[in-house]
């Protein structure tokens, strides 16, 4: 995941032609091989367009991804019967989408598959297209993301359980860099840094999680993570 890159080992990184085709690709990848209509695309991708103009506008698109495709030998991956149109995932490996497949078969995580999750765990680069603004994919870059979070979650619960911290703490400093106000994940680090027995690292992220609160909600940490960190002083 991350930004949105499309290669083979036939003929390296595709060479985009516009940044519609590109756009284009992407929202069928999202869509998973299912077919889309025309409509539904004109309206996600198009959508600042007259229909006229965006059916010139998609077709255009559809011409472009197929030609910047050719030379990769995929140019029949792209797929379009009766005004709707998917991309055949046969003939693609799709980083996003191995990804939720690996999270959710190592969703109990254990002695035999921990090396295995935590190998996946570092394979997340970052959000679905982090570096496009697509409206029509903000549902599905917080689903993933929520997913990615609980994943990550559960894993460094299970390294911490098995005073594996350095791994554990490594991981819970990644989920509250992802969202900073998110009191589970300042929580999990806290416990972390606790059982630990690094007192300076725990007070120092107290008194950052502290501050972040006072100054940008006006808020106090809550009873819960007091206790915590009073817990381990």
């Amino acid at each position: 995941m991350g930004g949105f890159e499309a290669s083979s080992k036939q003929a390296g990184t595709v060479k985009w032609i516009s940044k519609k085709s590109m756009e284009l690709f992407a929202y069928l990848l999202v869509n998973r091989g299912r077919s889309v209509t025309k409509i539904r695309i004109l309206e996600d991708v198009f959508p600042e367009r007259p229909v006229k103009n965006a059916e010139v506008y998609l077709n255009t698109a559809v011409y472009q991804l197929r030609k910047a495709l050719l030379p990769h030998g995929l140019k029949e991956m792209v797929i379009s019967v009766q005004e709707q149109y998917r991309v055949d995932l046969e003939q693609a490996d799709v980083d996003f989408i191995q990804l939720e497949q690996d999270m959710k078969e190592l969703s109990d995580i254990n002695e035999e598959n921990a090396a295995a999750a935590i190998d996946l765990e570092k394979q997340f680069a970052g959000e679905l297209f982090e570096n496009h603004s697509f409206v029509w994919a903000t549902a599905e870059h917080e689903r993933l993301a929520v997913l990615y979070d609980s994943f990550a979650e559960r894993l460094a619960n299970w390294l911490l359980d098995r005073k594996r911290f350095r791994e554990a703490a490594q991981i819970a400093r990644r989920l509250v860099s992802r969202n900073e106000f998110e009191e589970e994940s300042n929580l999990l680090l806290l416990h972390i840094y606790g059982a630990l027995g690094d007192r300076q690292s725990l007070h120092n992220h107290y008194e950052q999680y502290k501050q972040l609160l006072l100054q940008e909600l006006d808020l106090q940490p809550s009873s819960i993570v007091e206790q915590l960190y009073e817990q381990y002083q």
